[in-house]
């Protein structure tokens, strides 16, 4: 039996499906990813958080779009990345795992990283312990 959750949309926003158990559904054509402030104006990085630390209390989850840069990051939490589409090298203490889409990453907390991609790579991730961005 399908059901259908109460939806509010205001401009811009994500439009999210939302029952009396805590059961979210976000639509995926309400995501749309904003530039990050990464400090570099030639950083390619986007980002659109769809559960935050108030709807998931243990963690955040979102999308991120890579577009042709070498974004270099401390992970402050435990991610995983899941690269929907394009491809995308991960750099660690100087070794590259390269990635496609399908593949997962796991990037451990307190660790360096830098995400490089020559065309564009599209990611859903999930962050723990919650965070806000």
């Amino acid at each position: 039996m399908l059901a259908t959750l109460p939806r509010a949309k205001r401009a811009g926003e994500l439009v999210k499906e939302v029952d009396s158990t805590g059961l979210r559904l976000v639509k995926g054509s309400s995501v749309v990813c904003e530039k990050l402030n990464t400090g570099r104006t030639d950083d390619g990085v986007a980002v659109k958080e769809i559960f935050n630390k108030k709807e998931c209390p243990q963690m955040t989850t979102g999308f991120m779009t890579l577009e042709q840069t070498n974004y270099f990051c401390l992970m402050n939490n435990e991610e995983v990345y899941y690269l929907i589409d394009g491809t995308m090298e991960v750099e660690v203490k100087g070794n590259i795992y390269r990635g496609e889409a399908g593949d997962v990453f796991y990037l451990p907390k307190n660790t360096a990283v830098t995400l490089s991609t020559k065309e564009q790579a599209k990611i859903f991730f999930v962050t723990y312990p919650a965070n806000q961005l």
